[in-house]
């Protein structure tokens, strides 16, 4: 949507349908959805829960049999289903509040790589099963290429669903055909895993907008795997590399919806494939060889490799990889990508990475992935790990202001006898609040007045119920955690200093 005008949501659902998985699954990858979501800076919309009683409601208990349409799978049950665990519950809350204070116009990435984007089409879903009359030809033409045998190991240790499929002989044409998206993913993941934040390009969009492509310096296309609905789109594709930008393709030709009838065949000036017609708006030789030419104040750069090769050897990742970087000027050698946005760090430290080393960060911060806001003064974050931290040099300033909540804050005072802190929170939730104050409460307390369809009730011709507050000082950074069960209602907690 970048470009485009408009506004984006992002779907963050802290559970899903699978029936294998419970809460600890639940918890992995919401953490890894919320850390992808927080490293795209022009998002701060987020759809945090949208279907609260799936994950707050009586019944909410996982792992549980999956029910589509009213037929429910018969899979083993190998794991007691249970309710949300408390400490689970209580990070929910900190993160659906920390979401509503990210802005998007204050941010800057660890390393300033050129914007690069990797094109996707519409039409990739179109072709995702191929015709039965073309499969086996096919796969014949990959048959014995270096780097396909792999084939036979992806076959060992794939899903039991597609060796069903296939009767244990997995294909190039089966492979290109799964889940696994080897086209798209093999122009990708190789540079994500080397620490650059390449952004999926919607290919249809270059001739709807166009400013669309102005932020890119570099654009990796292929019509392998996906095709462009008009001549259009080559000529505005042509247009950004003789006004100086850079487009490197991928593709052999092997696809064989390039024989379909369309645009690109059709008429005097018929093409074989796509890339033919791009060549010559580009006005580079039909067959020129692999390598960069030069076109206009721009670059394009030609590489007769299937993008799904890429994914089968470590020797094709890195060739791919190198290509990327004498186009970028800039070593693709990082296992991490981390982004600042206005006070938060968001880190993402990538497995299966040229690096193995973690990424350490020293000063004083909150983390933000603890139930308790803990404050630290170095994190360290390894392979497949993350982390969201809150800078608290950025509040140095800052005598009072709410850090970190589980609970939506109305509104906050403070004067020279002490402060008052209104919330509103949901019941059965150990809600915490990190505050930063002038110096250390003498003395805390709370006072709820329920909501009618709380679980908890004031007594009879009582307005509301005294809440026990613990309250837990940090003398360093001006801090203190104020932790008490939480009830739907009206939440008045004061402290006196």
């Amino acid at each position: 949507m970048r470009g485009t005008g408009r506004t984006m949501w992002f779907d963050n659902d802290p559970i899903e349908d699978d029936p294998r998985f419970g809460w600890p699954d639940y918890r992995v990858h919401y953490i890894k959805t919320l850390i992808g979501s927080l490293l795209q800076p022009h998002i701060n919309r987020f759809q945090i829960c949208p279907w609260p009683t799936r994950i707050f409601g009586p019944d909410a208990k996982y792992p549980r049999p999956h029910r589509i349409f009213g037929y429910t799978e018969k899979r083993p049950q190998t794991v007691e289903p249970t309710g949300i665990p408390a400490d689970y519950l209580t990070l929910l809350g900190n993160i659906f509040q920390t979401q509503g204070t990210f802005e998007t116009d204050d941010f800057a990435f660890e390393y300033d790589f050129p914007q690069t984007g990797v094109f996707m089409s519409d039409s990739a879903l179109f072709q995702r099963r191929f015709p039965d009359d073309v499969k086996d030809a096919y796969s014949a033409r990959y048959a014995g290429t270096p780097g396909f045998d792999m084939l036979k190991v992806i076959n060992q240790n794939y899903t039991p669903d597609l060796k069903t499929k296939t009767g244990g002989d997995l294909t190039f044409t089966d492979y290109v055909e799964s889940a696994a998206f080897p086209h798209f993913y093999g122009l990708a993941l190789p540079l994500l895993k080397g620490g650059l934040p390449v952004r999926p390009v919607q290919l249809e969009n270059i001739t709807r907008y166009p400013s669309y492509l102005d932020d890119y310096k570099l654009l990796v296309l292929s019509y392998e795997f996906m095709k462009p609905a008009s001549a259009d789109v080559n000529s505005v594709l042509a247009g950004y590399v003789r006004d100086g930008g850079t487009l490197c393709y991928y593709g052999d030709g092997g696809d064989p919806f390039h024989n379909v009838r369309s645009w690109w065949n059709s008429g005097k000036a018929a093409d074989p494939t796509p890339l033919e017609h791009l060549l010559r708006m580009l006005g580079v030789p039909r067959d020129a060889a692999d390598g960069v030419y030069e076109c206009g104040a721009g670059k394009f750069a030609l590489h007769r490799v299937s993008p799904a090769s890429i994914c089968l050897t470590a020797r094709a990742a890195d060739d791919y990889r190198q290509n990327i970087e004498s186009l970028l000027g800039a070593p693709l050698d990082k296992n991490h990508i981390i982004l600042r946005r206005g006070p938060y760090e968001i880190i993402a430290v990538m497995d299966e990475c040229a690096s193995s080393e973690p990424v350490v960060r020293e000063g004083s911060f909150v983390d933000m992935l603890t139930t308790g806001f803990d404050v630290i003064n170095e994190k360290t974050v390894a392979p497949n790990e993350y982390a969201l931290l809150l800078d608290l040099g950025a509040f140095a300033s800052e005598g009072l202001c709410v850090l970190g909540s589980s609970v939506r804050i109305n509104a906050l005072n403070a004067d020279a006898e002490g402060f008052c802190v209104e919330a509103r929170g949901p019941d059965n939730l150990r809600a915490n609040i990190r505050l930063r104050l002038p110096r250390k409460p003498a003395s805390v307390e709370g006072s709820l007045a329920p909501a009618p369809e709380s679980v908890v009730k004031a007594a009879d011709g009582e307005a509301s119920i005294p809440v026990a507050i613990a309250c837990s000082w940090d003398e360093e950074t001006k801090t203190a955690l104020l932790s008490y069960d939480s009830a739907a209602g009206e939440m008045i907690i004061t402290g006196s200093f």
